[in-house]
C-alpha cells in the first residue's frame, strides 16, 4: 500500500498509458487520435507524454535497456495499437495551455512533413483540440 497523490499536483493520478514510448518525429506522415496526456515537472521543466493510437503498424527507433548488459541503447520496434509519444517543443507548448485530452474528448495529431536538422529527426505537426482547462484566473478572449 502507499499513500495516493495529491490530485492537485500536475501529472499524478494521471491515465495508465501504454505502448512503446516514441518520439513524435518517428510517427508516419498521417492523422493519429490522441487519448490522453501526461505532464510531470523535471529538473529540466516539464515534460509531457501522449496516449496516441496506432491505426497502422509501424517500425520505430526507440531507447531500450539490454537486460543482460543493463545498458540503455537505441533499438527499432515494431509499433502497433497504441504507442505513447514524447512531443517536440511546438506541441510542448501547446500541451502547456493545458488542452482537455481524453476518450470523451480524443484531439487530432497530424504529421505533416519530416525533415533532419543537424542531423535530428524533425517534424512538422498540428494539434486539434476541442476545448482547454478554463482557469478562474484567465479572462476570455471572445469579444
Amino acid at each position: 500500500l502507499a499513500v495516493a497523490g495529491d490530485p492537485s499536483k500536475r501529472g499524478e493520478g494521471g491515465p495508465r498509458m501504454q505502448g512503446h514510448i516514441i518520439k513524435v518525429a518517428e510517427l508516419p506522415i498521417g492523422t493519429y487520435s490522441l487519448t490522453a496526456y501526461r505532464s510531470r515537472e523535471t529538473p529540466y521543466g516539464t515534460d509531457y507524454m501522449i496516449q496516441t493510437v496506432i491505426e497502422e503498424p509501424f517500425v520505430a527507433t526507440t531507447r531500450v535497456k539490454d537486460d543482460v548488459t543493463e545498458e540503455w541503447g537505441d533499438a527499432e520496434v515494431e509499433v502497433s495499437g497504441f504507442a505513447i509519444v514524447k512531443p517536440n517543443n511546438a506541441l510542448k507548448k501547446l500541451l502547456a495551455a493545458d488542452p482537455i485530452i481524453d476518450d470523451n474528448n480524443p484531439a487530432t495529431l497530424a504529421v505533416i512533413e519530416h525533415g533532419e536538422y543537424n542531423g535530428y529527426k524533425t517534424v512538422k505537426v498540428a494539434l486539434k483540440c476541442s476545448a482547454f482547462i478554463q482557469d478562474a484566473e484567465a479572462f476570455a478572449l471572445d469579444f
